[in-house]
């Protein structure tokens, strides 16, 4: 983003100094690459968005070149979002469907798997 401004900054109550963002009344850290995934997990396992309100929550508190990318990547692999969100809505076909003549002439099971505890 070309409206960043990057100074180096020192944490309060510490000697600590890091490169952020400060051309936002939110001072924004820059984020090295090492620990960006971690900074993503951090914040998507709060509560599991998607991939544009975890863009935004990461956004507002950090800076770096490719965030949108690294975060549509951590997100589209969370084992908790791809085992519980529904991602495609299947929709069975308009048709006519033959009337059975007698009581369970058909029937229809639905087989499913506990999990462990």
């Amino acid at each position: 983003n070309s409206s960043l401004e990057l100074k180096q900054i020192v944490i309060p109550n510490s000697d600590i100094k890091v490169w952020a963002d400060v051309s936002t009344p939110r001072v924004r850290p820059f984020v090295p690459k090492l620990q960006r995934k971690k900074v993503i997990i951090q914040l998507h396992k709060l509560s599991h968005p998607g991939i544009r309100a975890t863009t935004r929550l990461v956004r507002s508190r950090f800076v770096w070149p490719t965030m949108a990318e690294d975060i549509k990547n951590v997100v589209k692999a969370c084992l908790n979002c791809q085992t519980s969100k529904i991602t495609r809505h299947t929709r069975s076909p308009f048709g006519s469907y033959e009337l059975p003549s007698c009581r369970f002439e058909h029937i229809n099971i639905d087989l499913v798997k506990m999990s462990k505890c």
